[in-house]
């Protein structure tokens, strides 16, 4: 009979699961209830909870420390399957999802779960005790009075285990239409910053999107309503969209974003395809690298352009899409081309760029719209080419080419009047004199060395002729054992006069030496300083072409010449 009742059990736990997930599935349809995986796990869980109070279900084996003592204070199926325990959990639930991040869990599936349990085992032949501890009255379903066991199920039959297969069918389609559409319908729902966002991220590749909002420009006060190109999403909640010229930011921070709003969705209007490429320019003017018409185009980098630009007033927004940042450079955060083109910088040449375009392509407009030499190439190979002069503010320079002469590459154009080199070269000439001094000096020891030499090699060959001469008086017993000793005395001595000498000379010569050698550096390095004024004083044309134009422009800092060339 246990055995039974046990089979029963692990029967009657797999119907239970598959009902609550059945009614998951059936209430996430556009409730706001996401069937995921986590709040599946939830909901069966909470499917098993009721029968705590029966050691022989699932859980009860589990945690028998729970289940029985519940068991035996009320037995199975009286408080854990009352309307009581439905609030008691239904209320934890809704406290808990508002009062904590419980991500992907939403505890409301828990409750799901829990309340499914009860429903069901109201269709068992035993039923439920629905209002205990009021009444001890079984609640089951459906209510016929005249067969009351007709319509209900035997826990643990064929019926109970065909009816858990039958959820599990019924579980699949209602699961599926979940996934697919109750998160569009919430989000209209719920109209706020972060379905925009997630919504834009879904769509924004193969549509244009817009904003339909209703705000308050957080700048100027102004009431805003209607819709707005969306440019793209920053963080979770952030859009950028575009108000004429501006770009501007939308969000709930007053703060930080241009536009607060808690009115908002997003439309995707028309098919559309957006890329993202990186771009770099040289030597070329914006107009022809990039094509400030397209309203679709959305630039963010730096530019450094040659002339020296007026001060910018920046955009009165708080989202920084513009910013001069010196006085030939700005930068770019997704800058419409409106926004350039009311600047006047489409003439200005580009000294150097790198930039992102994000281009939004409609579908069906095969038009190349942002014609650019490809990432990364250098100079450009366009009509014209550029040479740019700087000097200090206190420096003057002599052209000596004019405007339509033709100028070949490496052909001088003009020059810089300084005194420096001839100084430089003056120091070069007196270290020299220096130089030929100090040589005549190692001369003059070598030459007294050489004489001294061969005076002290005459003296000491006159005293080995004596002592030669006293050696053979010795032979003859003329002479004492003791009568060369003096001479021998004196040739050491000399032998060590000319050793000395040499080792004096050589320490003298050294000296010299290391001398000589840290003048010819000197003369190096001042060599090099005259070659390079030479370099910055004859100024050599680095294009060829016809010279169109001269500009000239100064900052504080630096004096400019720009010269354009016609290329040919």
């Amino acid at each position: 009979m246990r055995e039974k009742q046990k089979t029963q059990s692990q029967m009657t736990s797999p119907t239970h699961i598959s009902f609550s997930l059945f009614t998951l599935a059936f209430a996430s349809v556009g409730q706001g209830m996401e069937f995921n995986y986590e709040n599946a796990l939830l909901c069966s869980i909470g499917s098993l909870t009721p029968d705590l109070d029966n050691s022989k279900s699932w859980l009860g084996r589990l945690f028998p420390f729970i289940s029985k003592p519940i068991e035996n204070k009320f037995s199975h199926r009286t408080l854990t399957h009352s309307l009581i325990a439905i609030v008691f959990v239904w209320s934890i639930a809704v406290i808990v999802k508002f009062l904590f991040d419980t991500g992907n869990f939403n505890p409301i599936a828990f409750a799901i779960g829990y309340t499914s349990h009860i429903l069901i085992d109201c269709a068992s032949i035993q039923g439920v005790k629905i209002l205990y501890p009021f009444s001890m009255r079984n609640a089951v379903f459906p209510f016929d009075t005249q067969q009351p066991e007709a319509y209900r199920i035997v826990v643990g039959s064929k019926a109970d285990v065909a009816l858990g297969f039958v959820f599990v069918f019924l579980t699949i389609p209602f699961a599926y239409i979940s996934f697919k559409t109750h998160t569009k319908l919430i989000r209209e729902v719920q109209k706020d910053i972060n379905s925009a966002v997630r919504t834009y991220n879904e769509v924004s590749k193969n549509f244009l999107c817009w904003a339909r909002l209703e705000g308050i420009n957080t700048t100027t006060g102004d009431k805003l309503k209607g819709d707005y190109l969306i440019i793209s999403a920053e963080k979770q909640n952030m859009l950028l969209i575009k108000k004429g010229s501006l770009t501007l930011s939308v969000g709930k921070d007053n703060f930080k974003n241009d536009i607060f709003t808690a009115n908002i969705l997003t439309i995707p209007k028309q098919k559309a395809n957006s890329e993202i490429k990186n771009l770099s320019i040289q030597n070329q003017t914006l107009a022809n690298s990039i094509n400030l018409n397209d309203s679709l185009l959305f630039l963010t980098g730096e530019i450094e352009f040659y002339e020296p630009l007026e001060p910018i007033q920046p955009p009165p927004t708080k989202f920084e899409f513009f910013k001069q940042s010196t006085e030939h450079k700005i930068k770019l955060n997704m800058t419409t081309t409106e926004f350039l083109k009311s600047l006047n910088l489409q003439d200005k040449i580009i000294k150097s760029a790198k930039l992102t375009l994000k281009k939004i392509t409609l579908e069906g407009n095969n038009q190349t719209q942002t014609p650019s030499p490809p990432a990364g190439e250098g100079k450009g190979e366009g009509t014209q080419q550029f040479i740019l002069i700087e000097l200090n503010p206190n420096e003057n320079i002599r052209f000596v080419v004019k405007p339509q002469e033709t100028i070949k590459e490496g052909q001088t154009i003009a020059y810089r009047q300084t005194s420096e080199i001839e100084r430089l070269k003056l120091q070069i000439n007196q270290i020299q004199s220096q130089i030929s001094q100090t040589e005549n000096e190692i001369k003059a020891i070598n030459q007294r060395l050489k004489q001294d030499t061969i005076d002290l090699n005459l003296k000491l060959s006159q005293i080995e002729r004596e002592i030669l001469q006293l050696e053979e008086l010795k032979k003859r017993g003329l002479a004492g054992p003791q009568a060369t000793f003096k001479l021998e005395k004196e040739k050491e001595s000399l032998l060590n006069k000319i050793k000395q000498k040499q080792t004096d000379a050589e320490l003298k010569k050294g000296k010299l030496y290391l001398k000589i050698e840290t003048l010819k550096t000197k003369i190096k390095e001042l060599e090099l300083k005259i070659t390079d004024l030479e370099v910055k004083n004859t100024i050599k044309s680095t294009a060829t072409g016809r010279l169109k134009e001269i500009r000239e422009s100064a900052t504080k800092t630096k004096k400019q010449f720009l010269l354009v060339l016609d290329a040919r």
